[in-house]
């Protein structure tokens, strides 16, 4: 079952947008409606949402299992980097046929929690993944969404959706400074104007001001055995100003942690072929891990 934070924080939403209204479909109000209206998605993402619902409709599965089921029914599917830039307003862009390794945690991540709770219509998935990829569950700029995963991590922390276990097994802090976006502008369409690199700055700021732990790589064998199938793993990068190069799901195979990902190297969803203790180790711009669990 989900945490009740989560319940509680997604019924406060709609219940505050929705005071008033007399129409049918009463979790979805007027307000919280013209966003999900606002998608950018394809009749293909529905079919595929479809078929999952199919699959995995009134399953009996924990959330972590149905979280690895849902991570393998994409295996193969293609990856594709900067699937959520378009150069207009900021909408909400599901699709299912392509995606990064940060989709492919959110569609994942969405789709297990609508199906531990029962919600099988395509609205009720853009509507919990709205509240998963954006800051405080809502749409409003460029800026809302959720960019560095450790803020990512942070934000869905605080609506109840998930632990940062890494913060209880981690073995060292965590270097949480943030400013590669508003470093390198150029790299993102959206970033066009000092005004919105200028606000884009007062963020990265609040986030390098929170505290975390992480896993080193040499102790990521240590405690491989406090990591379940289905938590979230962030790799923590060397890059300035950048605090996670790529996540994905943990998921056991003969007894060793293995990473369930959209892989920037074969350019699809996978699992790797070793241990992610042996997949990071010669990997020198990877530090370790922070990890999370959905609740």
């Amino acid at each position: 079952m989900v945490n009740k934070n989560f319940l509680l924080f997604f019924i406060l939403l709609v219940c505050s947008c929705n005071s008033g209204s007399s129409g049918n479909k009463s979790l979805i109000s007027e307000q919280h409606n013209e966003q999900i209206l606002n998608i950018n998605t394809t009749s293909s993402d529905s079919l595929i949402f479809n078929n999952l619902v199919n699959v995995f409709k009134d399953n009996n599965l924990d959330i972590n299992e149905l979280i690895i089921s849902i991570g393998k029914y994409f295996i193969g599917t293609p990856y594709v980097a900067s699937t959520l830039d378009i150069e207009d307003e900021e909408r909400l862009i599901i699709n299912l046929r392509e995606m990064d390794c940060v989709t492919f945690v959110e569609y994942v991540t969405s789709l297990a929690l609508c199906f531990t709770n029962k919600r099988y219509d395509f609205d009720d998935f853009a509507e919990i993944l709205t509240v998963v990829r954006y800051q405080s569950g809502k749409i409003e700029s460029y800026l809302s969404r959720l960019h560095y995963f450790s803020h990512w991590l942070q934000d869905n922390r605080d609506k109840g959706i998930l632990d940062i276990i890494s913060d209880s097994i981690g073995n060292a802090g965590f270097d949480n400074k943030t400013d590669f976006m508003s470093s390198n502008p150029h790299l993102y369409k959206q970033l066009n104007d000092t005004v919105l690199i200028e606000k884009l700055k007062s963020i990265e700021q609040t986030i390098s001001t929170h505290p975390l732990k992480y896993i080193t790589k040499d102790h990521i064998k240590i405690i491989e055995n406090e990591i379940k199938d289905g938590d979230i793993i962030a790799l923590s990068s060397l890059i300035k100003g950048l605090d996670i190069s790529h996540v994905g799901f943990a998921v056991r195979q003969n007894g060793n942690i293995h990473l369930l990902h959209a892989s920037t190297t074969s350019k699809k969803v996978e699992i790797t072929s070793v241990p992610l203790y042996d997949y990071l180790k010669n990997r020198s711009n990877i530090t370790g891990i922070l990890a999370g669990r959905i609740k």
